[in-house]
């Protein structure tokens, strides 16, 4: 098969190099008699259509589509884009959404409900510290002092600005650092924002005014300062919440 495959193709080679050979002598002659049989014109002329002859027939060999399709692609684009339809895209609208109305009913609700979420989280806030001053002050005052600092600090959950009577008998000694422990802890449960450290001074020198005597704002501005008996330590509140640590359980005796 491929001896016949090659003896086809010298036959087409020989048949088409005949009919170059023949072509381009017909043109040389044709176009030498313009130039008065002039032998180097017919010799040019006669090598160019040969060149020109193989180049054509080479490239239809090898590449016979493409040559077919190049003038066609281009029609058949344009008719394509000539013949597609122009299709409308659709009108989405959108749903049309009521305005929202409220009455001041509405607003009276609202303020209502956070007002009374206050004061239950404010109630919460205030029994926490109640409780913590009852645990944590009966080991130094009488029973009839103690309900008087309890009275005092509710007072000062109410009004930041409140002045307590002064209690000035301890039936166990403390020292000043611890009080300010105390009241630290306490103000961080009713308010942080709301109790300045000016005010949570100037409450416990009040409340105390015998172990804070002498000392001055700018020696008792550190509430949390160390203390070596450490008797009322620091109780860092967690996330904001209002409950205390207990105490008789992180330092059992």
């Amino acid at each position: 098969m491929i001896e016949n495959k090659t003896t086809s193709d010298c036959t087409i080679y020989a048949f088409v190099g005949t009919a170059i050979l023949a072509i381009s002598l017909v043109v040389a002659m044709y176009v030498g008699n313009d130039f008065h049989q002039s032998l180097f014109v017919e010799s040019i002329i006669f090598v160019g259509s040969n060149i020109l002859l193989w180049a054509i027939f080479i490239s239809m060999v090898n590449c016979p589509y493409e040559l077919m399709t190049i003038g066609s692609n281009g029609k058949t684009k344009k008719n394509v884009v000539e013949a597609e339809p122009v299709t409308e895209q659709p009108m989405h609208t959108l749903p049309q959404t009521e305005p929202v109305k409220y009455s001041h009913e509405d607003y009276a609700k609202c303020v209502e409900v956070q007002e009374k979420e206050a004061q239950e989280e404010k109630g919460k806030r205030t029994r926490a510290v109640l409780d913590y001053v009852h645990r944590t002050m009966s080991r130094f005052l009488y029973e009839e002092d103690l309900y008087k600092v309890i009275e005092a600090v509710k007072e000062w959950s109410n009004d930041t600005k409140y002045t307590p009577t002064a209690i000035n008998r301890f039936k166990e000694t403390v020292e000043n650092i611890p009080l300010r422990h105390f009241v630290w802890n306490i103000a961080e449960r009713l308010g942080k924002r709301d109790y300045t450290m000016a005010m949570r001074i100037a409450f416990v020198k009040a409340l105390f005014p015998k172990p804070f005597e002498g000392l001055d704002y700018s020696t008792l501005k550190n509430l949390k300062a160390p203390c070596s008996n450490d008797v009322i330590p620091i109780d860092e509140s967690d996330n904001g919440r209002y409950d205390f640590h207990d105490v008789t359980e992180e330092n059992p005796e």
